[in-house]
């Protein structure tokens, strides 16, 4: 992913005459990077009003200001910086993969763009959330991992009756949400799931000891800053370390592969799960507050990487 400090100042060639003025040629491939195929200029901007507020996939941009000023804010998700344009000879590169916004227009300023491609609204990210959600690092399609004697990989529709069968049962699903005793809903449920992860919005894991499934976690509600590690059920004939192993899996999953410096869990623990609660403080969790649903009560906690990385050790010395 490119990053704000990919964008630059391009200056470009004056050709200065005392007597008939200034005169700046941009050539494709020579002044700049990439061949222009479009063209386009802003004007009579109001004063107080701003334009861009979107990014672009594939778009490379030099954007001029041919006459007056203006302020181009850049935004990776990660930081920001403002760039005041006022000299006709100097071009902002803006690349791919970058929200930007222009504002602070001077009376009678011009703002000119050449871009690398034709006009494609496929090509907008329009949505500032739809934008954090782009610049996520995302994990494959065929993800898939083998540690501490157990194989990862994303849950799918022939899971359905495995899931079913743990999320349904009365033990297991006393501190969960209720999941209908219904297959075939489960399994469409399982087939919407895959273009939730395909975008990289959330995954769902399911867990094998020896060829045999053992239980499934998710990644959730993800942002810029955190994440939700939720949704732990496991089979109450699994392994007894088969359960937290696949914890610590999806934590060094969120905190290695997706590179979280925390996890949030906003859904929080019920109250009444001490076991979970227990094992959570024993990893190195915070308390944060009480959430209430109807009439029970949530903790909601949140776990930094570096407290994980410290706790791991002596909790792998023990099941491993």
């Amino acid at each position: 992913m490119n990053t704000i400090d990919d964008c630059k100042i391009v200056v470009l060639d004056k050709h200065h005459s005392d007597r008939k003025g200034n005169l700046t040629v941009v050539g494709n491939g020579k002044d700049v990077n990439f061949d222009v195929k479009r063209v386009y200029y802003l004007y009579d901007v109001p004063g107080g009003e701003s334009r861009g507020g979107h990014a672009h996939r594939q778009l490379y941009q030099l954007v001029v200001a041919a006459s007056g000023s203006f302020s181009v804010t850049l935004d990776d998700g990660k930081a920001k910086k403002t760039i005041y344009l006022n000299q006709p000879n100097q071009g902002l590169l803006i690349v791919p993969g970058i929200w930007r916004t222009l504002e602070d227009f001077s009376s009678g300023a011009v703002c000119l763009v050449l871009a690398s491609e034709l006009y494609s609204e496929s090509d907008y990210i329009r949505d500032y959330n739809d934008f954090l959600l782009y610049r996520l690092t995302k994990l494959p399609d065929n993800f898939s991992l083998d540690r501490y004697g157990l194989h990862v990989r994303f849950v799918d529709e022939n899971d359905a009756d495995f899931i079913m069968k743990i999320r349904t049962n009365k033990r297991n699903a006393r501190y969960i949400h209720s999941t209908d005793n219904d297959l075939e809903k489960q399994r469409e449920y399982l087939r919407n799931y895959k273009s939730k992860e395909s975008r990289g919005e959330e995954y769902y894991f399911i867990f094998e000891k020896d060829g045999v499934k053992q239980g499934v976690l998710r990644l959730y509600n993800r942002k810029e800053g955190n994440i939700v590690v939720g949704s732990w059920v496991f089979d109450s004939a699994a392994d007894k370390k088969s359960a937290p192993l696949a914890y610590l899996i999806t934590c060094e999953i969120a905190f290695e592969n997706l590179e979280y410096q925390k996890i949030v869990d906003t859904d929080g623990t019920h109250q009444d799960n001490k076991s979970v609660w227990n094992f959570h403080k024993m990893m190195g969790a915070d308390f944060l507050r009480k959430r209430y649903e109807d009439d029970d009560a949530f903790i909601v906690w949140q776990l930094e990487k570096e407290v994980f990385e410290n706790r791991k050790k002596e909790i792998l010395h023990i099941l491993v």
